[in-house]
Protein backbone atom coordinates (compact mmCIF):
# COMPACT_ATOMS: atom_id res chain seq x y z
CA UNK A 1 0.00 0.00 0.00
CA UNK A 2 2.91 2.36 0.53
CA UNK A 3 3.21 5.23 -1.96
CA UNK A 4 7.01 5.06 -1.72
CA UNK A 5 8.29 2.98 -4.67
CA UNK A 6 11.47 2.09 -2.77
CA UNK A 7 9.36 -0.07 -0.51
CA UNK A 8 6.65 -1.36 -2.79
CA UNK A 9 6.34 -2.58 -6.37
CA UNK A 10 3.10 -3.90 -7.74
CA UNK A 11 4.33 -6.65 -9.98
CA UNK A 12 1.35 -8.81 -10.80
CA UNK A 13 -0.49 -6.38 -13.07
CA UNK A 14 0.41 -6.97 -16.71
CA UNK A 15 0.29 -4.77 -19.76
CA UNK A 16 -2.47 -7.02 -21.11
CA UNK A 17 -4.99 -5.66 -18.62
CA UNK A 18 -7.12 -3.52 -20.93
CA UNK A 19 -7.18 -6.16 -23.65
CA UNK A 20 -8.14 -8.81 -21.13
CA UNK A 21 -10.94 -6.72 -19.62
CA UNK A 22 -12.46 -5.94 -23.01
CA UNK A 23 -12.32 -9.64 -23.92
CA UNK A 24 -13.80 -10.55 -20.54
CA UNK A 25 -16.85 -8.31 -20.80
CA UNK A 26 -17.44 -9.03 -24.49
CA UNK A 27 -18.03 -12.68 -23.66
CA UNK A 28 -20.80 -11.79 -21.26
CA UNK A 29 -19.36 -14.15 -18.67
CA UNK A 30 -21.33 -14.45 -15.43
CA UNK A 31 -20.11 -15.70 -12.10
CA UNK A 32 -21.28 -18.10 -9.45
CA UNK A 33 -19.99 -17.32 -6.00
CA UNK A 34 -20.59 -19.79 -3.19
CA UNK A 35 -20.54 -17.05 -0.59
CA UNK A 36 -21.15 -17.58 3.07
CA UNK A 37 -23.92 -14.98 2.88
CA UNK A 38 -25.82 -13.13 0.18
CA UNK A 39 -25.68 -9.45 -0.73
CA UNK A 40 -28.44 -8.41 -3.08
CA UNK A 41 -29.29 -4.89 -1.90
CA UNK A 42 -27.45 -1.65 -2.44
CA UNK A 43 -24.98 -1.25 0.47
CA UNK A 44 -24.59 1.98 2.41
CA UNK A 45 -22.13 4.32 0.73
CA UNK A 46 -19.13 5.14 2.93
CA UNK A 47 -15.93 7.16 2.45
CA UNK A 48 -12.77 5.77 4.00
CA UNK A 49 -9.04 6.50 4.19
CA UNK A 50 -5.98 4.37 4.68
CA UNK A 51 -3.94 5.51 7.67
CA UNK A 52 -0.42 4.40 6.89
CA UNK A 53 1.99 6.20 9.20
CA UNK A 54 4.62 3.78 10.38
CA UNK A 55 6.83 6.64 11.59
CA UNK A 56 4.17 7.80 14.03
CA UNK A 57 4.26 11.33 12.72
CA UNK A 58 1.53 13.76 13.78
CA UNK A 59 -1.55 13.19 11.60
CA UNK A 60 -3.60 15.95 10.05
CA UNK A 61 -6.65 16.77 12.18
CA UNK A 62 -9.60 17.76 9.98
CA UNK A 63 -12.97 19.28 10.67
CA UNK A 64 -14.75 16.23 9.28
CA UNK A 65 -14.97 12.69 10.68
CA UNK A 66 -14.54 9.90 8.10
CA UNK A 67 -16.85 6.92 7.94
CA UNK A 68 -13.96 4.43 7.98
CA UNK A 69 -10.27 4.54 8.78
CA UNK A 70 -8.16 1.56 7.65
CA UNK A 71 -5.25 1.63 10.09
CA UNK A 72 -2.02 -0.22 9.37
CA UNK A 73 -1.16 -2.03 12.59
CA UNK A 74 1.38 -4.64 11.49
CA UNK A 75 2.75 -6.87 8.79
CA UNK A 76 3.76 -10.40 7.95
CA UNK A 77 7.53 -10.60 8.10
CA UNK A 78 9.71 -13.41 6.78
CA UNK A 79 12.98 -14.40 8.35
CA UNK A 80 15.58 -17.05 7.72
CA UNK A 81 17.70 -18.03 4.75
CA UNK A 82 16.91 -17.28 1.13
CA UNK A 83 16.69 -19.87 -1.60
CA UNK A 84 16.38 -19.57 -5.35
CA UNK A 85 13.12 -21.00 -6.64
CA UNK A 86 11.99 -21.54 -10.21
CA UNK A 87 8.95 -19.40 -10.88
CA UNK A 88 7.03 -18.17 -13.87
CA UNK A 89 3.96 -16.24 -14.94
CA UNK A 90 3.02 -13.60 -12.44
CA UNK A 91 5.99 -14.38 -10.21
CA UNK A 92 8.60 -13.09 -12.62
CA UNK A 93 11.02 -10.89 -10.73
CA UNK A 94 10.63 -12.82 -7.48
CA UNK A 95 13.05 -15.67 -8.06
CA UNK A 96 14.95 -14.96 -4.84
CA UNK A 97 12.54 -15.47 -1.96
CA UNK A 98 13.07 -15.79 1.79
CA UNK A 99 11.71 -19.21 2.69
CA UNK A 100 12.34 -19.12 6.44
CA UNK A 101 9.79 -18.65 9.20
CA UNK A 102 7.03 -16.05 8.98
CA UNK A 103 6.08 -13.85 11.91
CA UNK A 104 3.35 -11.30 12.46
CA UNK A 105 4.90 -8.02 13.57
CA UNK A 106 2.57 -5.52 15.21
CA UNK A 107 3.13 -1.81 15.60
CA UNK A 108 0.29 -1.68 18.12
CA UNK A 109 -2.91 0.29 18.20
CA UNK A 110 -3.01 4.04 17.93
CA UNK A 111 -4.79 6.09 20.57
CA UNK A 112 -6.23 9.61 20.46
CA UNK A 113 -4.99 12.14 19.52
CA UNK A 114 -2.48 10.20 17.39
CA UNK A 115 -5.31 8.45 15.58
CA UNK A 116 -7.91 10.71 13.92
CA UNK A 117 -11.51 10.25 14.97
CA UNK A 118 -13.61 8.05 12.71
CA UNK A 119 -17.01 6.42 12.94
CA UNK A 120 -15.39 2.99 12.62
CA UNK A 121 -11.92 1.47 12.21
CA UNK A 122 -10.44 -1.55 10.41
CA UNK A 123 -7.02 -2.95 11.40
CA UNK A 124 -4.70 -3.65 8.44
CA UNK A 125 -1.86 -6.16 8.20
CA UNK A 126 0.45 -5.86 5.20
CA UNK A 127 2.27 -8.72 3.50
CA UNK A 128 5.20 -7.46 1.39
CA UNK A 129 6.04 -10.90 0.05
CA UNK A 130 4.26 -12.41 -2.98
CA UNK A 131 4.12 -15.66 -1.02
CA UNK A 132 0.80 -16.08 0.78
CA UNK A 133 0.86 -16.15 4.60
CA UNK A 134 0.67 -19.67 5.97
CA UNK A 135 -2.59 -20.94 7.45
CA UNK A 136 -0.66 -21.78 10.62
CA UNK A 137 -0.45 -18.04 11.30
CA UNK A 138 -4.21 -17.61 11.61
CA UNK A 139 -4.44 -18.24 15.39
CA UNK A 140 -1.64 -15.74 16.00
CA UNK A 141 -3.35 -13.17 13.77
CA UNK A 142 -6.68 -13.64 15.54
CA UNK A 143 -4.98 -13.20 18.92
CA UNK A 144 -3.34 -9.95 17.81
CA UNK A 145 -6.60 -8.67 16.40
CA UNK A 146 -8.59 -9.41 19.54
CA UNK A 147 -5.96 -7.62 21.66
CA UNK A 148 -6.15 -4.55 19.42
CA UNK A 149 -9.93 -4.62 19.52
CA UNK A 150 -9.82 -4.59 23.32
CA UNK A 151 -7.42 -1.63 23.34
CA UNK A 152 -9.53 0.26 20.82
CA UNK A 153 -12.70 -0.30 22.86
CA UNK A 154 -11.00 1.08 25.98
CA UNK A 155 -10.11 4.19 23.96
CA UNK A 156 -13.70 4.57 22.76
CA UNK A 157 -12.88 3.50 19.20
CA UNK A 158 -15.04 1.06 17.27
CA UNK A 159 -12.80 -1.55 15.62
CA UNK A 160 -15.14 -3.55 13.37
CA UNK A 161 -12.81 -5.82 11.41
CA UNK A 162 -9.45 -6.53 9.88
CA UNK A 163 -7.96 -6.17 6.42
CA UNK A 164 -5.27 -8.21 4.71
CA UNK A 165 -3.16 -6.21 2.25
CA UNK A 166 -1.52 -8.93 0.16
CA UNK A 167 -0.58 -8.48 -3.50
CA UNK A 168 -0.98 -12.12 -4.39
CA UNK A 169 0.31 -13.14 -7.81
CA UNK A 170 -2.77 -13.90 -9.85
CA UNK A 171 -1.81 -17.52 -10.45
CA UNK A 172 -1.60 -18.11 -6.69
CA UNK A 173 -5.07 -16.88 -5.77
CA UNK A 174 -6.14 -20.40 -4.83
CA UNK A 175 -3.58 -20.39 -2.01
CA UNK A 176 -4.82 -17.00 -0.87
CA UNK A 177 -8.38 -18.33 -0.83
CA UNK A 178 -7.36 -21.17 1.48
CA UNK A 179 -5.75 -18.72 3.90
CA UNK A 180 -8.84 -16.48 3.90
CA UNK A 181 -11.13 -19.49 4.42
CA UNK A 182 -9.17 -20.46 7.53
CA UNK A 183 -9.28 -16.86 8.74
CA UNK A 184 -13.04 -16.60 8.19
CA UNK A 185 -13.71 -19.84 10.04
CA UNK A 186 -11.61 -18.72 13.03
CA UNK A 187 -12.89 -15.14 13.27
CA UNK A 188 -16.30 -14.39 14.83
CA UNK A 189 -18.90 -13.69 12.17
CA UNK A 190 -19.54 -10.28 13.72
CA UNK A 191 -16.04 -9.16 12.71
CA UNK A 192 -15.50 -8.12 9.10
CA UNK A 193 -12.78 -9.37 6.77
CA UNK A 194 -11.61 -6.93 4.11
CA UNK A 195 -8.91 -7.38 1.49
CA UNK A 196 -7.19 -5.13 -1.00
CA UNK A 197 -7.37 -6.31 -4.61
CA UNK A 198 -5.22 -5.95 -7.71
CA UNK A 199 -7.01 -5.30 -10.98
CA UNK A 200 -5.18 -8.16 -12.64
CA UNK A 201 -7.08 -10.62 -10.45
CA UNK A 202 -10.23 -9.85 -12.42
CA UNK A 203 -9.01 -10.92 -15.86
CA UNK A 204 -10.39 -14.14 -17.38
CA UNK A 205 -9.80 -17.59 -15.89
CA UNK A 206 -8.55 -16.62 -12.43
CA UNK A 207 -9.56 -17.98 -9.02
CA UNK A 208 -10.80 -14.63 -7.74
CA UNK A 209 -14.31 -15.96 -6.99
CA UNK A 210 -12.80 -18.47 -4.55
CA UNK A 211 -11.03 -15.61 -2.77
CA UNK A 212 -14.06 -13.33 -2.52
CA UNK A 213 -16.41 -15.89 -1.04
CA UNK A 214 -14.57 -15.64 2.31
CA UNK A 215 -14.51 -11.85 2.70
CA UNK A 216 -17.06 -9.20 3.58
CA UNK A 217 -15.61 -6.65 1.20
CA UNK A 218 -12.75 -6.13 -1.22
CA UNK A 219 -11.05 -2.94 -2.42
CA UNK A 220 -9.81 -2.83 -6.03
CA UNK A 221 -6.96 -0.32 -6.16
CA UNK A 222 -7.01 2.08 -9.08
CA UNK A 223 -3.50 3.41 -8.64
CA UNK A 224 0.08 2.19 -9.07
CA UNK A 225 -0.96 -0.69 -11.29
CA UNK A 226 2.25 -0.52 -13.34
CA UNK A 227 5.01 -2.78 -12.08
CA UNK A 228 7.96 -0.66 -13.20
CA UNK A 229 7.97 2.92 -11.94
CA UNK A 230 11.53 3.51 -13.05
CA UNK A 231 10.58 3.35 -16.72
CA UNK A 232 10.69 6.54 -18.73
CA UNK A 233 6.99 6.32 -19.55
CA UNK A 234 5.87 5.72 -15.94
CA UNK A 235 4.55 9.19 -15.25
CA UNK A 236 1.24 8.52 -13.57
CA UNK A 237 -0.11 7.22 -10.28
CA UNK A 238 -3.85 6.94 -10.74
CA UNK A 239 -5.65 4.70 -13.20
CA UNK A 240 -8.79 5.97 -14.91
CA UNK A 241 -11.96 4.23 -13.70
CA UNK A 242 -14.18 3.23 -16.62
CA UNK A 243 -17.52 2.43 -14.98
CA UNK A 244 -18.95 0.81 -18.10
CA UNK A 245 -16.06 -1.67 -18.13
CA UNK A 246 -15.70 -2.43 -14.44
CA UNK A 247 -19.29 -2.30 -13.15
CA UNK A 248 -20.40 -5.60 -14.77
CA UNK A 249 -17.20 -7.30 -13.57
CA UNK A 250 -17.22 -6.22 -9.93
CA UNK A 251 -20.99 -6.39 -9.44
CA UNK A 252 -21.16 -9.96 -10.74
CA UNK A 253 -19.39 -11.43 -7.71
CA UNK A 254 -22.17 -10.76 -5.19
CA UNK A 255 -19.80 -9.15 -2.73
CA UNK A 256 -19.66 -5.48 -1.59
CA UNK A 257 -16.58 -3.55 -2.63
CA UNK A 258 -15.09 -0.09 -2.26
CA UNK A 259 -12.83 1.56 -4.82
CA UNK A 260 -9.28 2.50 -3.83
CA UNK A 261 -8.48 6.01 -5.12
CA UNK A 262 -5.17 7.88 -5.16
CA UNK A 263 -4.99 11.18 -3.27
CA UNK A 264 -1.22 11.63 -3.27
CA UNK A 265 1.54 12.90 -5.53
CA UNK A 266 5.18 12.03 -6.03
CA UNK A 267 8.50 13.75 -6.77
CA UNK A 268 11.11 12.08 -8.94
CA UNK A 269 14.62 13.05 -10.03
CA UNK A 270 15.61 12.10 -13.57
CA UNK A 271 19.39 12.07 -13.75
CA UNK A 272 20.86 13.57 -16.91
CA UNK A 273 23.29 10.66 -17.14
CA UNK A 274 20.52 8.04 -16.85
CA UNK A 275 17.35 9.57 -18.33
CA UNK A 276 15.43 6.27 -18.35
CA UNK A 277 15.62 5.96 -14.56
CA UNK A 278 13.84 7.82 -11.79
CA UNK A 279 14.63 8.22 -8.11
CA UNK A 280 11.59 8.99 -5.97
CA UNK A 281 11.45 11.17 -2.87
CA UNK A 282 8.45 11.13 -0.61
CA UNK A 283 9.47 14.04 1.65
CA UNK A 284 10.75 16.50 -0.96
CA UNK A 285 8.09 19.21 -1.06
CA UNK A 286 7.25 21.34 -4.11
CA UNK A 287 8.21 24.43 -2.10
CA UNK A 288 11.79 23.17 -1.82
CA UNK A 289 11.88 22.88 -5.60
CA UNK A 290 10.03 25.95 -6.82
CA UNK A 291 11.74 28.33 -4.38
CA UNK A 292 15.23 27.16 -5.34
CA UNK A 293 16.96 29.63 -7.66
CA UNK A 294 19.04 26.80 -9.08
CA UNK A 295 15.95 25.10 -10.52
CA UNK A 296 14.20 26.48 -13.63
CA UNK A 297 10.59 25.80 -14.58
CA UNK A 298 10.16 23.82 -17.82
CA UNK A 299 6.51 22.90 -18.24
CA UNK A 300 3.25 21.73 -16.71
CA UNK A 301 1.04 19.16 -18.39
CA UNK A 302 -1.60 16.55 -17.62
CA UNK A 303 -0.81 12.87 -17.82
CA UNK A 304 -3.16 10.15 -19.06
CA UNK A 305 -4.80 9.92 -15.62
CA UNK A 306 -5.49 13.68 -15.50
CA UNK A 307 -2.83 14.32 -12.86
CA UNK A 308 -0.78 17.53 -13.13
CA UNK A 309 2.90 16.87 -13.88
CA UNK A 310 5.32 19.77 -13.34
CA UNK A 311 8.95 19.70 -14.53
CA UNK A 312 11.92 21.76 -13.33
CA UNK A 313 15.48 21.61 -14.62
CA UNK A 314 18.57 21.87 -12.42
CA UNK A 315 20.62 24.78 -13.77
CA UNK A 316 23.40 24.73 -11.21
CA UNK A 317 24.76 22.07 -8.88
CA UNK A 318 23.16 21.87 -5.45
CA UNK A 319 23.77 19.74 -2.37
CA UNK A 320 21.00 18.52 -0.11
CA UNK A 321 21.52 16.66 3.16
CA UNK A 322 18.61 14.29 2.55
CA UNK A 323 18.64 13.96 -1.24
CA UNK A 324 22.29 14.18 -2.24
CA UNK A 325 23.61 16.09 -5.23
CA UNK A 326 21.52 17.72 -7.91
CA UNK A 327 23.62 18.05 -11.04
CA UNK A 328 23.06 20.54 -13.89
CA UNK A 329 20.80 18.95 -16.47
CA UNK A 330 18.90 16.77 -13.96
CA UNK A 331 15.13 17.00 -14.29
CA UNK A 332 12.79 17.18 -11.31
CA UNK A 333 9.34 15.82 -12.07
CA UNK A 334 6.48 16.45 -9.66
CA UNK A 335 3.20 14.60 -9.95
CA UNK A 336 0.98 16.85 -7.87
CA UNK A 337 -1.90 15.44 -5.82
CA UNK A 338 -4.94 15.08 -8.06
CA UNK A 339 -7.76 17.57 -7.71
CA UNK A 340 -10.01 17.41 -10.75
CA UNK A 341 -9.10 13.77 -11.36
CA UNK A 342 -9.85 12.85 -7.72
CA UNK A 343 -13.39 14.08 -8.14
CA UNK A 344 -13.67 12.32 -11.50
CA UNK A 345 -12.54 9.07 -9.88
CA UNK A 346 -15.06 9.51 -7.08
CA UNK A 347 -17.91 10.15 -9.51
CA UNK A 348 -16.85 7.15 -11.62
CA UNK A 349 -16.96 4.98 -8.48
CA UNK A 350 -20.45 6.29 -7.80
CA UNK A 351 -21.45 5.32 -11.33
CA UNK A 352 -20.48 1.68 -10.72
CA UNK A 353 -23.71 1.21 -8.79
CA UNK A 354 -24.66 -2.30 -7.78
CA UNK A 355 -22.64 -3.49 -4.80
CA UNK A 356 -20.15 -0.62 -4.80
CA UNK A 357 -20.18 0.46 -1.15
CA UNK A 358 -17.97 3.53 -1.36
CA UNK A 359 -14.38 4.62 -1.83
CA UNK A 360 -11.15 4.50 0.16
CA UNK A 361 -8.55 7.20 -0.43
CA UNK A 362 -4.86 6.45 -0.12
CA UNK A 363 -3.93 8.01 2.19
CA UNK A 364 -4.48 10.04 5.37
CA UNK A 365 -1.76 12.74 5.49
CA UNK A 366 0.48 13.89 8.29
CA UNK A 367 0.12 17.43 9.60
CA UNK A 368 2.51 19.14 7.20
CA UNK A 369 2.76 16.71 4.28
CA UNK A 370 2.92 18.55 0.97
CA UNK A 371 2.03 15.86 -1.58
CA UNK A 372 -1.22 14.44 -0.19
CA UNK A 373 -4.68 15.95 -0.45
CA UNK A 374 -6.12 16.83 2.95
CA UNK A 375 -9.40 15.15 3.92
CA UNK A 376 -11.10 18.55 4.09
CA UNK A 377 -9.92 19.27 0.55
CA UNK A 378 -11.25 15.92 -0.65
CA UNK A 379 -14.62 16.66 0.94
CA UNK A 380 -14.78 19.94 -0.98
CA UNK A 381 -13.71 18.29 -4.23
CA UNK A 382 -16.29 15.51 -4.14
CA UNK A 383 -18.93 18.12 -3.27
CA UNK A 384 -18.06 19.89 -6.53
CA UNK A 385 -16.31 22.87 -4.93
CA UNK A 386 -13.24 24.51 -6.45
CA UNK A 387 -10.24 24.57 -4.14
CA UNK A 388 -9.24 27.99 -5.49
CA UNK A 389 -12.26 29.37 -3.62
CA UNK A 390 -10.96 28.17 -0.25
CA UNK A 391 -9.93 30.94 2.13
CA UNK A 392 -6.28 31.59 2.96
CA UNK A 393 -5.65 32.14 6.67
CA UNK A 394 -2.72 33.26 8.81
CA UNK A 395 -1.93 31.61 12.15
CA UNK A 396 0.25 33.17 14.85
CA UNK A 397 2.03 31.34 17.66
CA UNK A 398 3.31 33.39 20.58
CA UNK A 399 7.10 33.67 20.44
CA UNK A 400 7.23 34.48 24.17
CA UNK A 401 9.47 37.54 23.86
CA UNK A 402 9.78 39.56 27.07
CA UNK A 403 10.25 43.20 26.04
CA UNK A 404 8.38 43.23 22.72
CA UNK A 405 5.63 41.35 20.95
CA UNK A 406 6.76 38.49 18.73
CA UNK A 407 4.95 35.71 16.91
CA UNK A 408 5.80 32.86 14.58
CA UNK A 409 3.57 33.26 11.54
CA UNK A 410 2.15 30.46 9.40
CA UNK A 411 0.03 30.54 6.25
CA UNK A 412 -2.59 28.00 5.24
CA UNK A 413 -3.25 28.55 1.55
CA UNK A 414 -6.77 28.02 0.30
CA UNK A 415 -5.29 26.65 -2.92
CA UNK A 416 -2.02 24.90 -2.06
CA UNK A 417 -0.91 24.44 -5.67
CA UNK A 418 -1.26 27.81 -7.46
CA UNK A 419 0.10 27.66 -11.00
CA UNK A 420 1.73 31.07 -10.66
CA UNK A 421 3.60 32.84 -7.87
CA UNK A 422 1.31 34.75 -5.52
CA UNK A 423 1.66 37.75 -3.23
CA UNK A 424 -0.13 38.06 0.11
CA UNK A 425 -0.25 40.86 2.66
CA UNK A 426 -0.26 40.18 6.38
CA UNK A 427 -1.55 43.07 8.46
CA UNK A 428 -0.73 43.48 12.15
CA UNK A 429 -2.52 45.41 14.88
CA UNK A 430 0.78 46.70 16.30
CA UNK A 431 3.68 48.45 14.59
CA UNK A 432 6.32 46.15 13.15
CA UNK A 433 9.91 46.27 14.35
CA UNK A 434 11.39 43.62 12.01
CA UNK A 435 10.80 40.16 10.49
CA UNK A 436 13.06 37.08 10.49
CA UNK A 437 11.95 35.28 7.31
CA UNK A 438 11.94 31.49 7.11
CA UNK A 439 13.94 29.59 4.54
CA UNK A 440 12.46 29.82 1.02
CA UNK A 441 10.36 32.84 2.07
CA UNK A 442 10.46 36.28 0.44
CA UNK A 443 9.08 38.68 3.05
CA UNK A 444 9.44 42.43 3.39
CA UNK A 445 7.92 45.14 5.55
CA UNK A 446 5.58 47.61 3.85
CA UNK A 447 4.72 50.59 6.00
CA UNK A 448 4.29 50.28 9.75
CA UNK A 449 1.83 47.39 9.95
CA UNK A 450 2.05 45.29 6.78
CA UNK A 451 4.19 42.36 5.64
CA UNK A 452 4.36 41.51 1.95
CA UNK A 453 4.86 37.78 1.36
CA UNK A 454 5.72 36.35 -2.06
CA UNK A 455 5.23 32.64 -2.58
CA UNK A 456 6.41 30.56 -5.56
CA UNK A 457 3.97 28.44 -7.54
CA UNK A 458 2.96 24.92 -6.44
CA UNK A 459 3.93 25.60 -2.81
CA UNK A 460 2.07 22.53 -1.56
CA UNK A 461 2.90 22.66 2.14
CA UNK A 462 -0.37 22.80 4.13
CA UNK A 463 1.06 25.07 6.83
CA UNK A 464 3.83 27.30 5.52
CA UNK A 465 6.16 28.89 8.03
CA UNK A 466 6.61 32.56 7.11
CA UNK A 467 8.97 33.65 9.86
CA UNK A 468 9.08 35.44 13.21
CA UNK A 469 7.50 38.87 13.29
CA UNK A 470 8.60 41.28 16.05
CA UNK A 471 6.16 44.07 16.92
CA UNK A 472 6.18 46.93 19.42
CA UNK A 473 3.35 45.27 21.37
CA UNK A 474 1.63 41.87 21.22
CA UNK A 475 -0.39 41.88 18.02
CA UNK A 476 -3.19 40.25 16.07
CA UNK A 477 -2.60 39.25 12.45
CA UNK A 478 -4.84 39.04 9.39
CA UNK A 479 -4.07 38.14 5.77
CA UNK A 480 -5.34 39.69 2.54
CA UNK A 481 -4.97 38.86 -1.13
CA UNK A 482 -4.92 42.57 -1.99
CA UNK A 483 -2.65 45.29 -0.48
Amino acid sequence: MSDDPAFRRRASVTKRLFVAVVFFTSLGITFHCEATDSHTTQPDWKIGYWFWEEGRRTPFVPEMEPDLLYVKVGQFQRSGSSQSILVGGDLRGFAEQPLGSVNIVDSGWWHPPSLPKAKAYIAVWRNDSPICPDIALVPQLIKHYQELKHRAAKAGQQLVGLQIDHDSPTNLLDEYARFLKALREALPQTDLISITALLDWFRPNTRIAEVLQWVNEYIPQFYDVDADRSAETSLHIAKTIDASTWAPIFNAYGRPYRIGISSFGRVAIVKSQAPAERMYFRDLSPLEVTANKGFAFIAERRNEAGEPVVQYKVTRAAENEKYGTFAPGDIIEMILPPQESAREAYMAAKALGGLCAGVVFFRWPTENEALVLLPDEIQDLIAGKNLTARRTVVEAEDGECAAVGCADLYLRLGNRFPRKSITLWINTSSELEYILPAEHMKVRIQGLRTLEVRLPPYAGVPRIYVGRAVTRDPARFTVKTQP
